[in-house]
């Protein structure tokens, strides 16, 4: 975590199956992800409620800002999108996770996990933020598990705001101090 004085030695990457990668995403990986959301509701969770339903890659793409650099496909070792999200730095240190999917038939199965950790790793800042409808068991647990609390003061409704302001799964992922002599401009 530069600047922070702790180096993560690549811990994230191997709680990540073998072989799956981050990737930046683009408009064509819209074409795959977007019949994930089979729903009105699904839409609404994955954080695109003013879109229309079924959604159109190319107005989707352009309401969340996916020409920022911010959006990321996780894909498997023949290439195959299992997962989508963003990462969004909105103050210095802090970096909120969005938009945060899985394909229907890798759900529960750890991508998800592994898309968060490869989104943390990747962006690694003091401070992480996200957001998610509580009725959204399975994403609202999987977040808790990574060290997510809920900011009580920035939850409305039922759209639970939470954050994580250090390294998720402790004994599992550890600080570690630069090694000496270790220089992060090199």
């Amino acid at each position: 975590m530069a600047g922070h004085g702790f180096h993560l030695h690549g811990c994230f990457r191997r709680l990540a199956p073998q072989g799956f990668r981050l990737r930046p995403a683009g408009l064509r990986d819209l074409d795959t992800v977007l019949p994930w959301l089979g729903s009105r509701q699904q839409m609404q969770w994955w954080g695109a409620p003013a879109l229309e339903f079924p959604p159109d890659p190319a107005r989707v793409w352009q309401a969340i800002h996916g020409a920022a650099g911010d959006c990321y496909v996780l894909a498997d070792p023949e290439g195959t999108v299992l997962g989508f999200g963003q990462a969004q730095a909105t103050a210095p240190g802090t970096v909120h996770l969005n938009r945060i999917i899985v394909a229907p038939g890798s759900r529960g199965r750890g991508v998800g996990r592994a898309l968060c950790l490869l989104l943390m790793e990747r962006t690694a800042p003091a401070h992480w933020t996200l957001k998610v409808f509580q009725e959204n068991l399975r994403a609202a647990g999987l977040f808790r598990s990574l060290g997510f609390q809920e900011s009580p003061g920035e939850s409305r409704g039922n759209l639970l705001a939470m954050h994580c302001d250090r390294v998720p799964l402790p004994g599992i992922f550890r600080h570690r101090p630069h090694p000496p002599g270790w220089d992060r401009s090199a």
